[in-house]
């Protein structure tokens, strides 16, 4: 009985903080990549592509690091 009262008090204690700080900072690059993306909205069609592409290959980067950190702490 002791192990199953500590397991959620370990979870909560531990992983929901994590993964708190980890939506934080997902949410926050989203933000930053969309106001980039309206801020070169003003600049022509081709450089608008190329800043399309980057900031889609960030977030594949983030996407895969959030998978691998939750992969360790599991």
């Amino acid at each position: 009985d002791g192990l199953d009262k500590s397991a959620p008090h370990c979870w909560i204690g531990y992983k929901v903080p994590m993964v708190f700080l980890i939506c934080v900072g997902l949410a926050l690059h989203v933000v930053f990549g969309k106001a980039l993306l309206l801020l070169f909205l003003f600049l022509e069609e081709e450089e608008e592509e190329v800043i399309v592409v980057v900031w889609i290959c960030l977030t594949l980067m983030k996407v895969l690091d959030l998978i691998y950190s939750v992969l360790m702490w599991i």
